[in-house]
């Protein structure tokens, strides 16, 4: 959740930091005895199922890549718990087998599940305008798309292929297309309070 959470607010690499300060912590309080700082396979445990979602997420924000890379993250789990039962050599009951894997699938579905219903809280409190939120931006059926598209069809249709051009020139330079996307669509929304006064929305009559 935390390294989801941190990569899709800010950037990769305060999401590894956030992922290893998590670990650290978690193996820390979960430590059973006296001997040893920390318990080296809850940190493990931690460390590889967050740093495969910071990697498989990326900066795509969409609910359905949200919902695939905590499904990947619980195969990771369940990886490294059937690893590790494998390495201790010990026996364990159906239950306790199931109660392992159970907690894998459950916990990093549930990652998922909770980055996207927390997300938009983080992004009003702060104000941060996430890939999430750009994509929502960009549906077509947000009412001031719509306002453009039915007030200045040429207008819109510029947008469209400004947005185009702006995209495929960000993408070229590494930098956020779909922020520049967006912006793009909305960059005319002014012509909408007299839209016969541009040319592309003007189709015959006087020029004013």
């Amino acid at each position: 959740l935390a390294p989801m959470i941190m990569r899709l607010l800010t950037n990769e690499r305060l999401a590894v930091m956030m992922t290893v300060i998590t670990a650290g912590t978690a193996g820390i309080l979960l430590q059973e005895g006296y001997a040893a700082i920390l318990q080296m396979e809850t940190t493990l445990y931690v460390l590889f199922g967050g740093l495969v979602s910071i990697y498989l997420l990326g900066s795509d924000g969409r609910r359905s890549n949200i919902l695939k890379t905590s499904g990947m993250v619980a195969l990771t789990n369940i990886g490294f718990i059937a690893f590790y039962l494998l390495m201790t050599q010990s026996s364990y009951s159906w239950k306790e087998l199931l109660f392992y894997f159970s907690a894998a699938v459950v916990s990093g579905l549930l990652s998922g599940a909770m980055t996207i219903g927390i997300l938009p809280f983080l992004e009003s409190v702060f104000s941060i305008l996430s890939d999430m939120k750009l994509v929502e931006l960009s549906n077509p059926n947000h009412p001031l798309l719509k306002k453009i598209l039915m007030e200045t069809p040429g207008t819109y249709h510029h947008s469209v292929m400004v947005a185009n051009l702006a995209d495929a020139a960000c993408e070229s330079v590494g930098a956020n297309g779909l922020l520049a996307r967006v912006g793009s669509y909305y960059h005319d929304i002014g012509k909408t309070v007299r839209p016969n006064y541009f040319i592309e929305n003007q189709h015959s009559g006087v020029n004013p």
